[in-house]
């Protein structure tokens, strides 16, 4: 971050890497970090508060990998773990990357999210199978 002591919406939107609207509605919502009303038509947002909010939404320190972060490979860069990508961001990066709200899935997570997945298939074709059997029974019977 910079030594200035204000930003503009445009400016904040860019640091956090959302659009200029998502961070109205959070500002609006209370949910967004604290800024000022200069007149109707100007905001801006202090140095201070801008870092009190990204600091209430830090899962751990900036140089402490988010709870989650495995040696998985990530879904955008297959080449790095999740734990090498975090190595490799900036210190801007890892804001924007701990305000943006993202989910790091652990390899158990994910685990366990298949295993789900499985069991609702297994469970839809035992009907699928159970209801062809109780058509094909009652197929004989009206030929019968």
């Amino acid at each position: 971050m910079t030594d200035q002591e204000f930003f503009s919406p445009k400016e904040v939107a860019a640091m956090l890497g959302v659009h200029r609207r998502t961070l109205a509605r959070l500002s609006v919502r209370g949910d967004g970090p604290k800024f000022i009303k200069v007149n109707d038509r100007v905001l801006k947002y202090p140095r201070k508060a801008l870092i009190e909010w990204i600091e209430s939404k830090r899962v751990g320190g900036i140089d402490t990998e988010p709870d989650g972060m495995a040696e998985e490979p990530c879904v955008k860069h297959s080449a790095m773990t999740q734990r090498e990508l975090w190595a490799t961001l900036t210190d801007d990066q890892r804001i924007k990357y701990l305000a943006s709200g993202e989910i790091v899935l652990a390899q158990d997570e994910a685990r366990e999210i298949l295993r789900r997945v499985e069991l609702a298939r297994d469970t839809i074709v035992a009907f699928l199978n159970q209801m062809n059997a109780t058509i094909e029974t009652a197929r004989r019977e009206v030929e019968g």
